[in-house]
């Protein structure tokens, strides 16, 4: 079953009063799965900069590398 057809399936449970609280529930644990998708999301790409961050860390300055900032600027 899609998003879609559990939505609409929600939304036809909370137009039946002995099932309205059930269509909220359906509702309310639907939204907690599109919360937990983006978070999963958020969390991959948290994990891929952090992973590029170390990786830049790592490398080598440049040919600046052990000159001091006031010859750098010279």
């Amino acid at each position: 079953m899609t998003i879609g057809e559990q939505a609409n399936l929600a939304a036809s449970y909370k137009r039946m009063p002995k099932l309205k609280l059930v269509g909220q529930a359906l509702e309310n644990f639907l939204l907690a799965e599109q919360l937990n998708a983006s978070n999963q999301k958020k969390d991959a790409k948290i994990a891929e900069l952090t992973d590029e961050v170390r990786t830049l860390a790592m490398r080598p300055n440049g040919p600046d590398q052990g000159r001091s900032a006031s010859d750098a600027s010279a």
